[in-house]
């Protein structure tokens, strides 16, 4: 769960789309024209997947998607037991900051004991979507998005969706950025509060983002550092304060020592 919030917010603050803002004038200006703003969003329908490698030594894989755009915001379909060829049906909607350069990912991971498996993964490039256009779908998943160093290159299945790409109008825009800041002050809310949940808290309402644990990337370009720091230095001072809490013991001669 650490491993995979740390890369998450790692990626968030190096991936594309970023706009850094450097204010330059003496008096107070109004900046909120030059920050990065959301384009539109995509509605996808995880449909199916079928011929998934399986993972288990008895029975079959248990199935699920996570899917998204931007990193830091997850979606999670349910799970499938026992099944190669599962079949969700699930909608979910993501926002779009920069089309031109973002694409939507699937990771198709098996639910286990202890840590999940790895199916395949597939990328859809949101550039070849034109607007108001829907799409059925079928991608052929992959071991890994960086096929360079991977060793078993064989087919690991194909994942069936429908997209459709809609472009916000200035009031549309308005809200959903209005929406995310809110959810972004919440998750700042919480972490500041020293909360964790499971590992879907931690993602934000999925898997593998930041919640509780990591927050920012969207509001502000650059705060998404800074927030991280703060979220796992949060995690940090808790732990080390259960410890600091205790009374100090004493030695054998009676002077006060260091906790054992």
């Amino acid at each position: 769960m650490i491993k995979s919030t740390v890369e998450t917010a790692v990626a968030d603050t190096l991936q594309w789309p970023h706009r850094i803002v450097v204010p330059i004038a003496q008096p107070p200006v109004d900046l909120s024209d030059l920050e990065l703003k959301l384009q539109g969003k995509i509605t996808v329908t995880v449909i199916k997947a079928q011929s998934l490698k399986n993972m288990e030594m008895l029975g079959k894989s248990d199935p699920y998607v996570v899917a998204y755009v931007r990193v830091l915001y997850k979606e999670k379909t349910k799970v499938v037991n026992n099944n190669l060829n599962p079949v969700w049906n699930e909608i979910f909607e993501f926002d779009v900051e920069d089309k031109e350069t973002q694409a939507l990912v699937f990771q198709v991971l098996d639910q286990d004991v202890g840590s999940d498996k790895l199916l395949g993964v597939a990328q859809f490039p949101l550039v070849k979507l034109d607007d108001e256009e829907t799409k059925e779908l079928e991608l052929p998943l992959v071991p890994a998005l960086e096929m360079d160093n991977v060793i078993d290159k064989k087919d690991r299945g194909h994942l069936f969706i429908k997209v459709k790409y809609h472009v916000y109008s200035k009031e549309e825009q308005e809200i959903a950025m209005e929406k995310e800041r809110q959810l972004l002050a919440a998750k700042k809310e919480a972490a500041e509060a020293g909360l964790i949940g499971g590992t879907i808290d931690v993602i934000g309402g999925a898997v593998g983002g930041a919640g509780k644990l990591v927050i920012g990337g969207a509001g502000a370009v650059g705060s998404g550092v800074g927030m991280v720091g703060s979220g796992l230095g949060k995690v940090v001072k808790n732990v080390s304060t259960s410890f600091g809490n205790r009374r100090p013991s004493r030695s054998e001669n009676g002077v006060p020592g260091t906790p054992k």
